[in-house]
């Protein structure tokens, strides 16, 4: 049996707050990223394969702490994870 699913979600720093400026993850302050996760379940027996692959976007550069293989500022990211569960 497969099924698939699919999530949205969105993410925003507020403008110069002092909370937002000690932020270890996401946008810089005033920034928003939206993130867009694939996922599927295909169970074969008691064994179930959990593919996901996650899609990120900032609205705009100035506002990225995504790098590329080159350590340039970008836009986007995108990640996938495949687990494997076994049920007994």
């Amino acid at each position: 049996m497969v099924t698939i699913g699919i999530r949205e979600e969105y993410f925003k720093t507020d403008n110069g707050t002092a909370a937002s400026t000690y932020i270890a993850a996401g946008p810089s302050a005033g920034g928003s990223v939206l993130g867009t996760t694939l996922t599927a379940n295909i169970k074969t027996g008691p064994l179930t394969f959990i593919p996901e692959i996650r899609f990120d976007g900032v609205n705009d550069l100035q506002y990225s702490t995504f790098t590329n293989s080159s350590g340039a500022a970008t836009k986007s990211a995108t990640q996938f994870v495949l687990a494997a569960v076994y049920a007994f």
